[in-house]
């Protein structure tokens, strides 16, 4: 249930810069900021995703997908 807090930093950066492109767009919302804000959202998500890409692991560490499956109660 508390996998999330185990996410990798760069997985992070993502959800905290989307988060931001969010606060920033709910401030005054016009068309012209609605396509600045999603452009630059765009071209930094681009940018954090080779990121996270290129820093994953070589291996995992236990947490993620389970292959045994879950006995049930």
């Amino acid at each position: 249930m508390t996998r999330f807090v185990h996410w990798r930093p760069m997985t992070w950066v993502i959800a905290a810069w989307s988060a931001l492109m969010l606060v920033w767009l709910a401030g005054d919302v016009t068309v012209g900021k609605i396509v600045l804000v999603l452009v630059i959202w765009v071209m930094g998500f681009a940018v954090l995703s080779v990121l996270w890409y290129m820093t994953r692991p070589l291996w995992r560490h236990g947490r993620g997908l389970r292959w045994r499956r879950l006995r049930s109660l």
